[in-house]
């Protein structure tokens, strides 16, 4: 057995050090991956309603393939400028419906306008308007992919208002079936809004146990086909578990193996040429007593070990 006498100190400071880091790194990559799987299905589980504030850093966005949303406006909060605008569009081209779900507008300079189109211009038509004195305009449906949501609010604390908007699926061709949820109504909306406290029908055939999207008691995240999303995270989580765990195994048998060559560089060597060789002792016998004659003349008596 040859080792460079250099190597002495490194293998006894650690010198499996880059096998550790190694497998650390191994397990860090394996760690990222999973999270990043994880996340898209997490991603796909939260496509439900949307809850969007009026207020910054909100103001002044553009929402793309939103199914659904829930607009909130309040005051008290630092708004910035006197307007807050907020566009939003829907996913494969479903048009929007939406409904008045609570206004309580005390100050009649704040106003709320709702249009079909990306921007609001000062000569557009609104599809709704919400102040201080508006009536209730029940449901009402919009023949647009986009809606844009404006408030006028001059800062002020007197107000507070909550407007539900719905994409709901159109379909050119009566005969088509729905291939998400059809509310009793015979709205056609996307599937993961079923069971989510938010009546994105406006009937709250979405939300009931004893309809068709037999909802349990109680707010459950994971519908429909979500059950598919749901056992895809819990298997992540098992292999990284298992990941773990060989990570752990592998580690210690480094240290197992940089403990056994500690244990061989301190045993005896003969140094010849900066190299050391190790020198390999057969096993012990037991002791022997052996008579000798000494140049005295007179007999000895040795214990040796051969």
């Amino acid at each position: 057995l040859q080792t460079n006498v250099g190597q002495r100190k490194m293998r006894h400071s650690g010198a499996f050090l880059p096998i550790q880091i190694s497998s650390t790194v191994k397990l860090g990559n394996v760690v990222v991956m999973i999270l990043l799987v994880v996340s898209s299905f997490i991603h796909q589980v939260d496509s439900q309603t949307h809850h969007i504030p009026l207020r910054r850093p909100i103001c002044n966005s553009v929402l793309h393939d939103i199914p659904a949303a829930i607009l909130e406006g309040a005051g008290g909060y630092r708004m910035g400028s006197g307007l807050c605008e907020v566009t939003l569009s829907t996913p494969d081209r479903a048009k929007w419906m939406l409904k008045i779900d609570t206004a309580v507008i005390l100050d009649c300079d704040v106003i709320v306008h709702v249009y079909d189109t990306y921007l609001s211009p000062a000569d557009g038509k609104a599809v709704l308007t919400l102040g201080c004195a508006s009536p209730d305009p029940g449901v009402i449906y919009v023949n647009s992919s986009t809606l844009t949501v404006r408030l006028k609010h001059n800062n002020s604390t007197e107000y507070r208002f909550t407007i539900i908007a719905t994409a709901r699926k159109v379909s050119s061709k009566p005969d088509v079936a729905c291939t998400g949820f059809k509310c009793e109504s015979g709205i056609c909306v996307a599937k993961t809004l079923i069971c989510d406290a938010i009546d994105n029908c406006f009937d709250y055939s979405d939300e009931l146990s004893n309809g068709t999207a037999h909802c349990e008691a109680g707010y459950w995240p994971f519908q429909g086909e979500n059950w598919g999303v749901l056992a895809s995270v819990l298997g992540a989580a098992v292999v990284l578990g298992v990941t773990a765990a060989c990570c752990r195994h592998i580690r210690s048998k480094s240290r197992s193996t940089v403990d056994d060559l500690y244990e061989l560089n301190e045993g005896p060597y003969v140094r010849k040429y900066a190299y050391r060789y190790a020198i390999i002792r057969p096993p012990k016998k037991p002791n022997q007593t052996n008579v000798v004659l000494g140049r005295d003349g007179h007999m000895h008596y040795n214990a040796t070990t051969v």
